[in-house]
């Protein structure tokens, strides 16, 4: 299995959820500093990969580990192949990212004043009930 990519980015980034701007007919796009924070971190990433000899996961599950060191108010990104992706019941490949903003959001309120307030993720896709009895420990 190849290493994982990393990658020191100088700055937190923008959210492209959180800060949208509007172009008419009800419609918002990311604003220009999570756009231009996206663009930066691509080809800071595209260099990383050249120098580090890291070739793009195509299909497979992968793991993305990012830190934000506090004092520094730098991001530290880790992104390596997991497993090849499976299909649930249905056929599909889920998408972890998505439900995780859905989760963060309907827990805000509830379990959580503000969603700025989460301070670590884990998501994982599970094969069998007893890798999730093990991933729980």
């Amino acid at each position: 299995m190849a290493l994982p990519l990393r990658i020191r980015f100088p700055r937190p980034v923008a959210s492209k959820k959180n800060r949208r701007r509007p172009i008419g007919n009800g419609r918002t796009v990311a604003s220009r500093e999570a756009s231009s924070d996206e663009r930066a971190l691509r080809t800071l990433a595209l260099l990383e990969m050249h120098g580090q000899g890291f070739q793009r996961v195509e299909s497979d599950d992968v793991e993305i580990v990012m830190r934000h060191f506090v004092e520094e108010d730098e991001i530290e990104i880790q992104v390596r192949a997991l497993r090849p992706k499976p299909k649930g019941r249905s056929g599909r490949r889920r998408d972890l990212h998505g439900m995780i903003e859905t989760v963060a959001d309907a827990l805000q309120g509830v379990a959580y004043a503000n969603d700025n307030q989460v301070g670590s993720v884990r998501m994982e896709r599970v094969m069998r009930e007893e890798e999730r009895c093990d991933s729980e420990n």
